[in-house]
Order: C-alpha cells, then structure tokens, then sequence
C-alpha cells in the first residue's frame, strides 16, 4: 500500500529498460541501465504500485507523512 500526503511531489529515476523506480540518480541495480530523470515521481510511483496490485491511499488535511516527505509504503505479507 502506497501512502501519500495529498499535494506532494518528489523526483524520481526510471529505469527505461526494466521500469524500475528509485529516488536516486545512478544506475540500475538489476540491469545496469542508466536512469532516467522523472519530474513527477509520485505519479510514477502510484502508476507502479497500481500495476503490481496494490492499493494508494492519499491523506489529506493530515500531515502524518510530513516527516518522511509525504510518501511512504506498507508492505503486506
């Protein structure tokens, strides 16, 4: 589950072999491919998390992910 602070944004990178998504600029981990820069990373990130089946919750008039940058995840097993 993706949890985001309505109205945040963050850059991000992609992978424009593999699709995977990161917060830091470099290359890939699993492919070696140079990462691309992305301007809206919490679109990207809310697309990747709808695609692989999760759920997106956004808060709103709450600033309880203030403190991480507005984004954050849980993992459920």
């Amino acid at each position: 589950m993706l949890l985001v602070q309505d109205g945040v944004d963050q850059p991000a990178y992609e992978c424009p072999k593999c699709g995977r998504a990161q917060t830091t600029n470099g290359s890939c981990p699993l492919d070696g491919t140079t990462m691309v820069s992305r301007e809206n990373g919490v679109d990207l990130a809310v697309h990747r998390t709808l695609t692989h089946g999760g759920t997106v919750h956004v808060f709103r008039d709450r600033q309880d992910l203030e403190p991480v940058g507005g984004v954050g995840a849980l993992l459920m097993v």
